[in-house]
């Protein structure tokens, strides 16, 4: 019946995800217009994410870490390498702050291109970082599945417990699933 409309997650994470996409360096130039779009494009775009791309990668992202931390980090990447094209080194786009604040977020503001390289640079290495974290996690998760699992939460597997010990749980009749 309700096939149509976005999932609950999607809603609640697009609203928070505004804050996490103003959450780069270039935030405090930009006006509270800007700052409202950016929100709102955030919120659209991983509401976009949990129902088409999250279902795709749901095996490996069980949380929705990707849909709440990199689409809104990618788009603020994004945000802030566009500022410094704009509003740094081609001043298309007046800043509503002064240089000397700019010059303490963005050190290389006053030589041309430069702060846009970085921040480009800077998202690059943000890629390569989580991929290769990301990478080496799911070979370490596959390797530990490889070996028992069936005492992961048992002191067994590392101590010796008397055969006659009950856990907590056991006592107060609560069952561990």
């Amino acid at each position: 019946m309700y096939e149509d409309r976005l999932p609950l997650d999607a809603v609640i994470l697009g609203s928070v995800s505004g804050g996490i996409a103003l959450g780069t360096p270039f935030s405090p130039f930009l006006s509270p217009t800007w700052a409202l779009l950016i929100g709102c494009a955030s919120g659209f775009f991983v509401a976009l994410w949990i129902k088409f791309v999250q279902p795709l990668v749901a095996k490996f992202d069980t949380k929705s870490v990707l849909a709440y931390h990199l689409v809104p980090g990618m788009l603020g990447s994004i945000v802030t390498i566009f500022g410094c094209i704009l509003s740094i080194d081609s001043a298309a786009v007046p800043l509503t702050e002064s240089t000397s604040q700019l010059l303490l977020v963005f050190p290389l503001a006053d030589q041309k291109w430069e702060s846009t390289r970085i921040q480009l640079l800077q998202l690059l290495v943000a890629i390569l970082v989580a991929f290769t974290g990301g990478t080496t996690t799911g070979y370490l998760v596959r390797f530990m599945e490889s070996h028992s699992t069936l005492n992961y939460f048992s002191d067994s597997a590392f101590w010796h417990v008397p055969l006659d010990f009950k856990k907590m749980e056991e006592e107060r009749g609560v069952e561990i699933i």
